[in-house]
């Protein structure tokens, strides 16, 4: 089951969905999209595709708000992008 969700993300191009969604959104809308991506970032594949949507710029931007959801989600995220060597460069 885990694995056709998996692929079902990936063809509807969900990842890149979210990632185009970081900019010009309230905060508690932010909570929510950041928190689907750090859940995403648990696959290798899903943290190449926000690398190679300039994602991980948008999350680290993000840093600098005050909602604490939000930071939880985003230090989520971009800990485990962080993971991928490609990514820290």
């Amino acid at each position: 089951m885990a694995l056709l969700l998996s692929f079902r993300f990936r063809e509807y191009k969900a990842v890149e969905a979210l990632v185009g969604l970081l900019t010009d959104q309230p905060e508690e809308v932010l909570v929510n999209i950041v928190g689907a991506l750090g859940e995403c970032c648990q696959e290798p594949v899903n943290r190449t595709i926000i690398r190679k949507c300039d994602g991980i710029p948008l999350l680290v931007k993000l840093l600098t708000g005050t909602d604490q959801a939000l930071l939880v989600n985003v230090t989520k995220a971009v800990g485990a992008c962080a993971t991928e060597p490609e990514n820290m460069m």
